[in-house]
């Protein structure tokens, strides 16, 4: 939640309407003292196109022990705080480039960055560390039919820890790729097996442990991330069917999964 007029921003759980404050905007850790000022400033200034589309954010909360983490892809400069950074943002030491989209799962931080890679960090310890030298390669691969266009791609993680991307064509048409280590290519998979994505989170989750969730299924706010219908996207029968007969007119929806 932000407070406009405060420039503040805080975790809210819409069930239990339990609070929790995040650290002021216009605060910012470097360790490099001279770029501080400069830092603080361009902060500041951003602080007005707050909602810009170009912006990226991920919040992973524990539900038992209140531990929280925020990762903001504020560009030039991405930030970060975790529970027990009352007085600071961290500023983000490795991303050079900009954000398509963010996964957190597991304390890891997967980046989908505009060169096209996959990057992986872990946040489990007090700094950031890259899990592997050499990011996952990224080409996106095309829709299967020549006749369709691409209206969005993201990057999912599955409950084993697999990275998938993520590819919808035509508006309400769903490709899932898995990474080949051996030849470093995707290959398309036909099925999730007992597992369902949820494309808005780009997480996997066990269908047999969520009531009314179907396998092998994708579910999404729709078309193209718009937020006026949630569907469920069938990937044996290729078929597109809403989530709730109810869910004809949702503003600005947006999925949270308690205990996942």
């Amino acid at each position: 939640m932000f407070v406009h007029h405060q420039t503040k921003l805080y975790i809210l759980n819409p069930l239990t309407r339990e609070r929790i404050n995040l650290p002021p905007l216009e605060s910012l850790k470097s360790d490099d003292s001279s770029s501080q000022v400069d830092l603080d400033r361009l902060l500041k200034k951003s602080l007005s196109d707050l909602m810009g589309y170009t912006e990226k954010a991920v919040l992973w909360v524990d539900e038992r022990s209140k531990d929280y983490f925020v990762f903001w892809s504020r560009m030039p400069c991405p930030i970060f705080s975790k529970k027990g950074d009352d007085d600071f943002w961290n500023m983000f030491p490795y991303l050079s480039t900009g954000v398509i989209d963010l996964v957190y799962k597991g304390h890891l931080l997967y980046i989908y960055t505009l060169m096209c890679f996959i990057e992986i960090y872990d946040f489990s310890g007090d700094s950031p560390l890259p899990v592997t030298s050499r990011p996952y390669a990224c080409i996106p691969p095309s829709c299967l039919s020549s006749h369709s266009y691409i209206s969005a791609t993201r990057i999912a993680v599955t409950t084993s820890g697999e990275v998938l991307m993520v590819r919808c064509c035509d508006i309400n048409s769903f490709y899932v790729y898995k990474m080949n280590h051996a030849t470093e290519t995707w290959d398309h998979m036909a099925s999730l097996g007992d597992q369902a994505l949820i494309f808005d989170l780009g997480i996997t989750v066990p269908a047999k442990d969520i009531q009314g969730i179907k396998p092998d299924s994708i579910y999404f706010s729709g078309p193209s991330f718009g937020t006026h219908h949630i569907f469920i996207f069938n990937l044996a029968t290729r078929k597109v069917e809403p989530f709730l007969s109810y869910t004809s007119k949702f503003f600005d929806a947006r999925w949270f999964i308690p205990n996942v």
